[in-house]
């Protein structure tokens, strides 16, 4: 393998006893040590808000008995809220060093089909290489049974902007920033993509997202950017009945 590369090979223990498969892995995911997911660290104000957002459109469509699997588990804040709130939770992430309670790649995730009611992907696909996208997601709607929610990293700036007028009006915007060029600004190393950023503008990331979800009957509910933290794209895919 080239040593430029930032990819390297990840051995997993395979369903078969005593078998192990080659996995593909983008950057270095599988080995980050736990301390740097650390609250001081890592948690700012605007990663804070979007753990709001995730707690909230879980418990939108979930009740106490749904089987919610979070992918990419990070910081464990999600889990540890919903385990506290009485909800059956379940983390699975490629990285042990995370302490997930599942080692296992998006691109094949160790659960048969339809396994758990809600699944959540928060900023974990742009870690793979954009060919792998459709893959990826394919894996996602197999093995949930009721919604998908995912979050992706949109590197087009925006600026939030309150309406605020007593009694009549409170709007929160975003508005994005004219002349910003994502292309001319550095991308994280780990991410292979980001929406907005060269070719992955955010309707061909979409009609990407939508096409998957339509083959696993999911729609799309609705998708938004965090308005506190607008580098955070949410898409809300709910089972069709």
């Amino acid at each position: 393998m080239d040593k430029s590369s930032k990819h390297f090979f990840f051995w997993k223990k395979s369903n078969e006893a005593g078998k192990m498969d080659n996995i593909y892995l983008p950057s270095r995911e599988n080995s980050i040590p736990y301390e740097d997911y650390e609250f001081s660290k890592y948690v700012g104000i605007d990663l804070w808000s979007s753990f709001y957002h995730q707690i909230s459109e879980i418990l939108t469509i979930s009740s106490k008995t749904d089987s919610i699997l979070e992918i990419g588990k990070g910081t464990g804040i999600l889990g540890g809220v919903l385990k506290e709130l009485g909800y059956s939770y379940e983390s699975m992430d490629i990285n042990p060093n995370l302490n997930p309670m599942h080692v296992g790649s998006v691109e094949k995730i160790p659960f048969d089909d339809n396994s758990f009611e809600v699944i959540g992907c928060f900023q974990v696909l742009e870690h793979l290489p954009y060919d792998k996208f459709s893959d990826a997601l394919s894996e996602l709607f197999r093995v949930a049974n009721k919604a998908v929610i995912i979050s992706l990293p949109n590197a087009k700036r925006a600026y939030p902007f309150y309406l605020y007028f007593p009694r009549i009006l409170h709007k929160k915007i975003l508005i994005p920033v004219m002349f910003y060029v994502p292309n001319n600004y550095p991308m994280d190393p780990d991410h292979h993509w980001e929406i907005n950023r060269k070719t992955y503008n955010i309707r061909k990331v979409k009609e990407k997202l939508q096409n998957v979800a339509k083959k696993f009957g999911f729609s799309l509910k609705r998708d938004y950017r965090n308005w506190e933290n607008s580098y955070h794209h949410f898409f809300i895919f709910y089972k069709q009945n």
